[in-house]
């Protein structure tokens, strides 16, 4: 099981993957050539889905790809050695990682 935790304000929201699914989308990601923007869009969809109250079939979809390609980020690409906590500061222009 593959974990992202994010933290907004005060709110706080935990993502999950099954590693299966987390195989699957990786191999998917990583052989698109376009992984640059990767990082900004997942995060702006996580912050999408953590203010909507009921989510969509393709907000779900979303989700997961977004959780997948930021435990991808943090773990592969910066071996941070465990689930990434995210946390975004107040006025939304910087975030701390931290491993779980």
């Amino acid at each position: 099981m593959k974990t992202v935790y994010y933290k907004l304000g005060d709110a706080e929201w935990k993502f999950e993957i099954d590693d299966g699914e987390y195989a699957r989308i990786v191999e998917s990601i990583t052989a698109d050539a376009a992984q640059g923007s990767m990082l900004d869009e997942c995060l702006d969809i996580l912050r999408q889905v953590s203010a909507l109250e009921e989510l969509s079939e393709d907000d779900e979809i979303d989700q997961t790809i977004a959780t997948a390609y930021l435990w991808y980020h943090f773990n592969v690409e910066h071996q941070i050695g465990g689930d990434p906590a995210i946390m975004v500061d107040e006025d939304g222009d910087g975030l701390t990682v931290v491993a779980l």
